[in-house]
């Protein structure tokens, strides 16, 4: 997925709201790593996850330019699987049915975040 423009503001009010919608969408998620510098805020968040173990969720927001207010934060973001599944004998990985894309494409949609580079409607209809 593309990344995301946050709102105008500092990373680490998107990062409060970006962590709001994620609990909303998986309530089991938690916070296992977090950083923060003056331009940017980093959180890894573990999700349980009904087929596989859990889910790993990196977040990164930063600040393209400064100050604040003449540029939105990126949103940069990966999900996986903590755990992969094979199925033999002919080991092929066990697919998630698109699970860690549709939690993530819930959350931008609360948020009302927009893709990156994106000005059509269609982006925002995916």
């Amino acid at each position: 997925m593309p990344a995301w423009e946050a709102p105008q503001g500092s990373p680490a009010d998107a990062m409060q709201q970006f962590e709001a919608a994620l609990r909303s969408v998986a309530p089991e998620a938690r916070v296992v790593e977090a950083a923060s510098s003056p331009g940017s805020e980093y959180r890894r968040f573990v999700v349980n996850d009904t087929l596989f173990d859990h889910d790993d969720i990196e977040v990164l927001i930063a600040q393209q330019q400064a100050p604040y207010e003449t540029e939105p934060p990126l949103v940069t973001f990966r999900s996986m699987a903590a755990q992969v599944k094979y199925i033999w004998p002919i080991q092929q990985a066990v697919t998630d049915f698109g699970a860690q894309r549709q939690r993530l494409k819930e959350v931008r949609r609360r948020l009302g975040w927009r893709l990156l580079g994106c000005d059509l409607l269609e982006c925002y209809e995916e």
